[in-house]
């Protein structure tokens, strides 16, 4: 039987055609890029790309080379005392854009901890197909993914993610809860929501309630999604029309049928070690302001931090709220 996870080098991990460049401000000392192979229960298996930020490491230490078993030992032989964050990139893009693969690195130096960031499915240097709204997929990516972390002997100290990838975060936050009130173990007990939806069903099949919501797509892009049945997401990163990026009737009409609500069930007890932290830019022109504050009603008194960032909007303004985002999130998880 193959194991369940192993990993191999990845070339050229700062490149990736259709999405904006890696530019990160603060390089660390030790970062490894790999693809990491997951195997399914169903036998299958794809690829996921990560970028793994070792704390307390240098590249010369580790001596670190390109072959994959001297990859797998270099992971291998992390500080084990030290715990992982993982952070998910949102929607149209990747574990290297500005705020997520900033943001983990400063979170690494701020608080101590290794960071690991990845590609979901289809997105990136990750293999699979892309679908718009694919939210089983990213949350069974992140699964595999906390699988993968525990798989090396360390603790998820929190899991965090960024408008689309905070949906599978807040459905792994409501599994572990389920898993808590069953006696059972958790994998991690902090989760940040930055910039989260919270999507509402809807019986709209003009899909004009989706454009409102979505102001990335235009009328044009409806039209096309009625007469043709699909439309490509267009003028990204230079390019007229990016054919990464197909986005189909059928996969919007199951995203208009997505309900928060059902995962907020498992997330309202106030006896529970499961915590969330939604961080939120007063002027948010993808994700409106009134989400975060949707998600702090909707959520167990007690379990739940809300922290608006006046003048931020969807991506944060690139790097210039980090500060207040990093020491946020690090006095949410020391708690």
């Amino acid at each position: 039987m193959q194991p369940k996870h192993s990993i191999r080098p990845l070339p050229n991990p700062e490149e990736c055609q259709g999405y904006p460049p890696s530019m990160m401000m603060d390089k660390p000392d030790c970062e490894l890029n790999f693809l990491l192979n997951v195997n399914n229960d169903n036998n299958s298996h794809h690829c996921l790309a990560c970028s793994f930020i070792l704390r307390g490491e240098t590249l010369d230490s580790i001596n670190l080379m390109s072959g994959e078993h001297l990859l797998s030992n270099s992971i291998n032989h992390i500080d084990k005392t030290k715990p992982v964050i993982i952070v998910c990139h949102g929607s149209f893009s990747w574990r290297n854009q500005m705020l997520i693969s900033n943001l983990a690195s400063k979170l690494s130096i701020a608080m101590d901890v290794h960071t690991l960031r990845f590609d979901f499915t289809g997105n990136g240097h990750s293999t699979g197909e892309w679908k718009f709204g694919n939210l089983e997929q990213d949350y069974q990516d992140l699964c595999s993914i906390v699988d993968f972390v525990h798989s090396l002997g360390c603790e998820v100290g929190c899991i965090i993610g960024h408008s689309q990838g905070s949906a599978s975060v807040l459905q792994c936050a409501a599994r572990c809860a389920t898993l808590e009130k069953q006696g059972l173990e958790i994998p991690c007990t902090k989760f940040v929501n930055l910039a989260g939806r919270y999507h509402s069903p809807s019986n709209d099949t003009s899909h004009k309630s989706f454009n409102q919501s979505h102001p990335l797509f235009d009328e044009d892009d409806m039209s096309q999604l009625k007469d043709i049945g699909y439309f490509y997401l267009k003028n990204t990163y230079g390019e007229e029309r990016n054919d990464r990026f197909k986005i189909t009737k059928e996969q919007v009409d199951k995203r208009t049928k997505r309900d928060t609500n059902q995962i907020m069930q498992h997330l309202q007890q106030s006896n529970t070690r499961i915590h969330i932290l939604t961080i939120h830019g007063s002027k948010d022109e993808m994700v409106s302001v009134d989400n975060a504050y949707k998600f702090d009603r909707e959520l167990a008194s007690g379990n739940h931090i809300l922290h608006i960032i006046e003048g931020a909007g969807h991506n944060f303004n690139g790097i210039k709220y980090h500060s207040s985002m990093v020491d946020a999130i690090s006095s949410f998880v020391r708690k």
